[in-house]
C-alpha cells in the first residue's frame, strides 16, 4: 500500500482525488447485498461478529492449550479411578461439573465442550466399539471444519465479486459524467426528428394508394412498408432512433467539450496528466477519452429513450402512459431535481456562510434558521 501511495505522489498525483465517497457507497452497498442476498442470516452474523473478534486477541495461545490438556488430564483420571459411569453427571451437565468450572476458558468454548462431551457420550452407552471411536471424531471434525469455513468462504466470495461491482461503479460514473455534459439534449433531438418519418410515410402511403387507383402495385407495397416500420416500436424506428441518438451525442460534446482549450488550460494553470505531455499528446488523450466516455453515455441514453418502448411491448401497457411516465420525461425530472436541489444547496451556504466571502455579520443580511450546536 505504501508502495502503490507513494509512487501516485511521486508521479504529483493529488490524495484528495482518491476520495470518493460515492463510490465508496456503490461499492460497500452492493458488496453488504450480495452478503445478505448469498448466505443465510447465522452466516452473515457470524462474519460481523468474527470481524469484530479480530480487534481482541487470539484466545488460543499457550495458556488455552495448557488448560486443554489439564481438562483432558483430570477427565481420564476420573475415568480410569471411577470408570466411565462416573463421567455421566460431569458430561451430561458441564456447566455444573466440578471439573470443568476449574477452567473457564475452556467452558467458555462451547464447540470445544460439545465435541468433548458428545464423544464421551458416545462411550457411555457403549453402542461404539473403541477402534471405531476414531471415525466418529473425523465425522465430527470434518462437519465442524465445514461450518468454521462457511464465513471465510462467503467473505472470499464477496471478495472476489468487488472487481465486478467496481466495474459497475465505473459505469455508473461514466453514466453520471456523460448526463452532466450531454444531458438530455441528444434524446430531445433525436426524438424531434423521428417524428418527420412517421407522418411523411403515412401520407406517401396515402398518395401512393391514390395513384394506384385501389390497386396494388409496388409503390404502395413500399409506401405501405415504410409506414408501418416507422411506426413507435417497429424495428426500424427503434434502429434509426439509436442511430440518431448516437449521432447527437457525439454532436453535442464536439460543441459543448473543446479538447484542444482544454489542454491549453491546463498547461497555462501548470497542470498536467501524468505521462503526457502538455499540448497537442493531452489535447488527444482527453478527445479519446471523451470518445469512449460519450460512446458508453449513448448508450444509456438510447436505453433511457426506448425503454417506454420496451416497457410497452412486454408488458402491454399503453403507449402513451409508459412515454409519460418512463424515458426521457423521467431523466428530465431527475435532472431538473437534482439541478434545482444543487441550486438550493449552493444558495443555503452563501446565505450562512457569507462570512466566506469576505462581509461582516452585519452586512451579511438576514440567516436563514436552523439547528445549531452549541
Amino acid at each position: 500500500m505504501g508502495s502503490v501511495i507513494g509512487g501516485y505522489l511521486m508521479h504529483h498525483g493529488q490524495m484528495i482525488v482518491l476520495w470518493q465517497p460515492n463510490e465508496f457507497v456503490i461499492l460497500g452497498g452492493a458488496g453488504l447485498g450480495a452478503l445478505l442476498a448469498a448466505n443465510p442470516m447465522p452466516v452473515v452474523k457470524g462474519v460481523f461478529a468474527q470481524t469484530l473478534g479480530l480487534l481482541k486477541p487470539n484466545a488460543f495461545g499457550a495458556k488455552a492449550y495448557a488448560e486443554l490438556l489439564q481438562v483432558l488430564y483430570e477427565i481420564f483420571q476420573k475415568a480410569r479411578k471411577d470408570g466411565l459411569v462416573g463421567l455421566e453427571a460431569h458430561i451430561e451437565d458441564p456447566e455444573k461439573s466440578d471439573i470443568f468450572s476449574k477452567y473457564p476458558s475452556f467452558v467458555k468454548n462451547h464447540h470445544a465442550v460439545s465435541l468433548l462431551c458428545d464423544t464421551l457420550k458416545v462411550l457411555l452407552t457403549g453402542t461404539v466399539e473403541d477402534h471405531n471411536l476414531a471415525e466418529i471424531l473425523d465425522v465430527d471434525l470434518e462437519k465442524h471444519h465445514h461450518e468454521a469455513m462457511q464465513i471465510p468462504h462467503a467473505v472470499s466470495t464477496v471478495g472476489d465479486a468487488m472487481p465486478g461491482f467496481g466495474i459497475v461503479a465505473a459505469v455508473l460514473g461514466v453514466i453520471i459524467t456523460m448526463g452532466n455534459i450531454g444531458g438530455v439534449m441528444p434524446i430531445i433531438f433525436a426524438s424531434s426528428l423521428m417524428i418527420f418519418p412517421s407522418v411523411i410515410f403515412l401520407q406517401l402511403r396515402a398518395l401512393a394508394a391514390g395513384w394506384a387507383s385501389g390497386g396494388e402495385t409496388w409503390y404502395t407495397g413500399v409506401a405501405r412498408f415504410l409506414e408501418s416500420n416507422f411506426n413507435p416500436g417497429a424495428f426500424l424506428y427503434i434502429l434509426s432512433y439509436i442511430i440518431l441518438v448516437y449521432f447527437f451525442s457525439y454532436f453535442w460534446i464536439t460543441v459543448q467539450f473543446n479538447p484542444e482549450e482544454m489542454s491549453k488550460q491546463m498547461k497555462e494553470s501548470g497542470s498536467f496528466i501524468p505521462g503526457l505531455r502538455p499540448g497537442p499528446r493531452t489535447a488527444e488523450y482527453l478527445e479519446t477519452v471523451m470518445n469512449r466516455v460519450t460512446f458508453v453515455g449513448a448508450g444509456f441514453l438510447s436505453l433511457v429513450a426506448i425503454l417506454p418502448v420496451i416497457i410497452n411491448q412486454a408488458l402491454g401497457i399503453d403507449y402513451m402512459v409508459t412515454q409519460f411516465l418512463g424515458g426521457t420525461g423521467l431523466l428530465i425530472v431527475v435532472n431538473v431535481t437534482m439541478d434545482f436541489l444543487q441550486k438550493v444547496e449552493a444558495n443555503l451556504m452563501m446565505r450562512n456562510y457569507a462570512g466566506f466571502l469576505g462581509g461582516d455579520d452585519a452586512a451579511a443580511g438576514p440567516r436563514l434558521g436552523g439547528l445549531r450546536t452549541q
